[in-house]
């Protein structure tokens, strides 16, 4: 109550029974009391008694106010005070639960009586408009303005109805502008009138109270989210992506988490970067980068469709083939063609800056990192034969992990730093950055979730793997908002990721040239993984590389064997047991095998009811599954993390890894090398697919 904050300037103060009555001087002084009254007229009694009965008002109770030539009084019933406090916080619980009659059967008597206090006038306007009776709501909200103009949660619902329920936005704005200028610093209520305003169409209208909104409170979700939808409303895809993903990373900071809100903040970004990317081309992205490398290097850059290629891009050093000129291949119709190009031109912008200073250096793996590696995986080869892999198979195997370990510790680090650079010096590339990584990020977790994996990878290698994946998702929260990381549950590897992040943005605002290696050097001895890889400077080895050491292997080399079978699909690595070269070479032969088609009938009609998100999440499990070999004739004893509760046959699981790849990406059906073209166009047909 404001006479509870005003007791020491009382002239006088006296109790009458159950009365306490309050005297003051009719002064200027009374400005400084009650600020609300700024603007009335002191000498103007009817006016002064209406607004001090407003502004002394509490919960209901309105005190009784008297005006003289020299005083005013202001007469508090205590008991009454408190009978008509307790009913006016119990009609706010009713009216708040939706209990609307007996709300009404408390609060209607109240008004009968002449009640003067502006809010219960608005809290039974707000009944009857969510009753559906809005007429009779206005003359509701009309009389709480009377007794009180400055009411805004009054002012907001008239300005509502006239939008919502009369299609009257001029109209409503006139409300809406008195609460701008009660309260501009009031981003719920500017907010709210924002959102009614982009319901009713009025989107420039909209935007100009969101901004009102952001200028009053620059972090409110809800308000950077409006922002973002109501540019794409108007079509305006890039500030519509940009505000999405700014709602995103104030989500991770507000008070209280809103899923709900960073769901659809999160949905709005994939939208609108989709529409981006279907209307970019790549070359307009890419093309001026390309051209200050080619100056920055003094060779030409061949940029080149390359549809053969297994991955959708790579990047040839001229330096580290023998030629005169670099080349970066991309597949034609790969989705985020424009990232991948680009941040293979960062990196070799990296490379360069380093060798100005003569900095750079060469990744290498020889004879002695790998048989380090091979002792150190020795130690858990009961582990990996108890989990599936064949006795036959561990060498090949363990040259899996050799690789594809070596290549990470070699490109997290490194590509952060592109990541970062691509963010912020590329905004019209951040759109397709986003899916780009995003779909990236999903494979990695999809594999560092993986059960088999857990069960047959040496420890080593896996938490290395899982800890650098998480350095991944750090980044693309902090670029993006969008927390990927909760969804690996490893949280001792999560704070180990923490720790060596740090180290990371410790050095992204200030690297010097070539400084990106020690990244690697001090990742590589916090992850276990130094002894398994060399950093020799480029000058020193350029001139005795492969000669001098027959397994000497560059970054590259690594790279391109991976890039032979990037998801490990390949038959000849992935499916290596005799059982099932036979089964493959079988299917050449073989006519339709209906059992795959009903088991593919089965899968089109559970992914169906799957975000195409869930099925890639399951084709990704079953693909990392195929790198340790399917048994085709194996009973049900395959079981999948991503769908819990069900068992798997040989076939079934190999029928179900087919219509997932087909629907998610069909573009790499073919490196399944699973002859099931016919079983599937059946399978659709049985399943009422067209």
């Amino acid at each position: 109550m404001a006479y509870h904050l005003i007791k020491h300037y009382l002239s006088i103060r006296k109790r009458i029974h159950d009365f306490m009555t309050i005297i003051f001087r009719k002064d200027a002084f009374l400005y400084q009391l009650f600020p609300e009254l700024e603007g009335i007229d002191l000498e103007n009694e009817a006016e002064l008694e209406k607004a001090l009965r407003n502004v002394s008002s509490y919960e209901g109770y309105t005190p009784k106010v008297k005006v003289t030539n020299d005083t005013v009084t202001i007469e508090i019933g205590e008991e009454e005070a408190r009978k008509v406090t307790e009913q006016h916080r119990r009609i706010v619980q009713l009216a708040e639960k939706g209990d609307f009659e007996p709300a009404k059967k408390l609060l209607i008597p109240l008004l009968e009586e002449g009640s003067r206090n502006a809010d219960l006038y608005r809290i039974y306007g707000q009944i009857l408009e969510q009753e559906g009776e809005p007429v009779a709501a206005m003359d509701q909200l009309i009389e709480a303005l009377r007794w009180d103009p400055r009411n805004t949660e009054a002012l907001i619902m008239m300005g509502n109805i006239f939008a919502n329920y009369r299609n009257d936005v001029d109209t409503a704005q006139l409300y809406y502008n008195q609460v701008v200028a009660i309260k501009p610093g009031n981003y719920l209520a500017l907010n709210n009138i924002a959102g009614v305003l982009a319901k009713s169409g009025k989107l420039e209208t909209a935007l100009e109270f969101f901004e009102k909104a952001r200028t009053a409170q620059p972090n409110y979700p809800n308000t950077l989210y409006g922002i973002a939808l109501t540019h794409y409303h108007l079509k305006d895809l890039y500030p519509a992506f940009d505000f999405a993903s700014q709602a995103m990373k104030a989500s991770l900071q507000w008070k209280e988490w809103n899923d709900a809100l960073a769901q659809s903040a999160q949905g709005l970004m994939i939208e609108a970067a989709q529409q981006i990317q279907g209307e970019v081309e790549a070359q307009e992205l890419f093309s001026g980068l390309l051209k200050e490398l080619e100056t920055k290097t003094g060779k030409r850059i061949d940029v080149i469709v390359d549809n053969g290629i297994p991955t959708a891009a790579k990047i040839e050093i001229a330096e580290y083939r023998g030629r005169s000129h670099h080349i970066v291949r991309y597949k034609e119709h790969a989705p985020g063609v424009a990232h991948l190009v680009m941040h293979e031109l960062i990196h070799l912008e990296l490379i360069q800056e380093a060798r100005g200073l003569n900095e750079n250096k060469l990744f290498t793996t020889n004879d002695r990192n790998r048989e380090a590696f091979w002792r150190k995986a020795e130690l858990e080869k009961k582990k990996m034969l108890k989990g599936g892999v064949d006795k036959g198979r561990i060498d090949a195997f363990l040259t899996q992990l050799f690789d594809g370990i070596n290549l990470q510790i070699y490109n997290a680090p490194i590509d952060l730093f592109i990541e970062q650079r691509l963010y912020g010096r590329y905004e019209k590339l951040r759109p397709i950055q986003f899916l780009s990584l995003l779909n990236l990020l999903r494979e990695a977790i999809a594999g560092a979730n993986n059960e088999t994996a857990k069960k047959i990878s040496p420890k080593f290698v896996r938490d290395a793997n899982i800890v650098l994946t998480f350095t991944q998702l750090f980044q693309f929260r902090e670029l993006f908002g969008v927390d990927l990381p909760n969804q690996i549950r490893e949280p001792l590897l999560e704070k180990k990721a923490r720790t060596i992040y740090q180290e990371y943005l410790r050095m992204k605002e200030d690297k010097g040239p070539g400084e990106e290696y020690d990244l690697i050097e001090w990742w590589a001895e916090d992850v276990k993984l130094r002894p398994y890889f060399n950093l020799v400077e480029e000058q020193a080895s350029s001139s005795s590389t492969s000669q001098a050491e027959p397994s000497f292997k560059l970054p590259e080399e690594l790279i391109e064997e991976l890039e032979k079978d990037p998801f490990q699909l390949d038959t000849g690595r992935a499916f290596q047991d005799a059982e099932m070269k036979k089964f493959i070479d079988a299917q050449r032969n073989k006519g339709t095998n209906m059992a795959v088609v009903m088991y593919m009938a089965d899968a089109l009609q559970r992914f169906s009811g799957m975000s195409k998100d869930k099925v890639r999440e399951v084709g990704f499990e079953i693909a990392h599954l195929g790198r340790f070999g399917i048994n085709p004739e194996q009973k049900e004893t395959y079981h999948l993390s991503s769908m819990p509760g069900n068992t798997f046959s040989g076939w079934k699981l190999l029928a179900y890894m087919y219509v997932s790849w087909s629907i998610f990406d069909p573009s790499m059906v073919k490196e399944l090398q699973l002859d099931f073209a016919e079983e599937y166009k059946l399978a659709r047909t049985l399943a009422g697919k067209k």
